[in-house]
C-alpha cells in the first residue's frame, strides 16, 4: 500500500529530523540491550543516535534528575513557609478582630 509506506517515509523524515536538531530521544534498548529494540518502525525513541550519543544524553539526564528533584524540594519548601506565613497573618488578623 502506498499511503502506507508515504507515512512511514514521513515517520521517519520527522524523526530524522528531530535527531538532527538534538531534540531526539535516544532508544536506549536499541544500544544497550543484546536484542535490540523489539518495537522497530513503532518506536517513538530515536534509533539514528550513535551509540556515544545515546550515551551522551543518557549520562546528560541522568546528571539533571539530582537537580531536578533539588528544584522541586526547594519550591516545595518554600511554598510551606509562605503557607505558614499566610497562617500567621491569618491568626494576627484574626486576633486583631477580637480586639476591636
Amino acid at each position: 500500500d502506498d499511503s502506507q509506506d508515504h507515512g512511514t517515509s514521513l515517520a521517519v523524515q520527522e524523526a530524522m529530523e528531530l535527531h538532527l536538531s538534538g531534540e531526539c530521544k535516544p532508544c536506549h534498548y536499541f544500544h544497550f540491550k543484546a536484542d535490540g529494540c523489539r518495537k522497530g518502525d513503532n518506536c517513538e525513541c530515536c534509533h539514528f543516535c550513535t551509540y556515544a550519543e545515546a550515551k551522551s544524553k543518557k549520562k546528560r539526564a541522568a546528571r539533571a534528575t539530582p537537580l531536578a528533584k533539588e528544584k522541586k524540594r526547594l519550591h516545595r519548601a518554600s511554598a510551606r513557609r509562605t503557607k505558614g506565613q499566610l497562617s500567621d497573618l491569618g491568626a494576627l488578623t484574626s486576633s486583631w478582630a477580637q480586639s476591636w
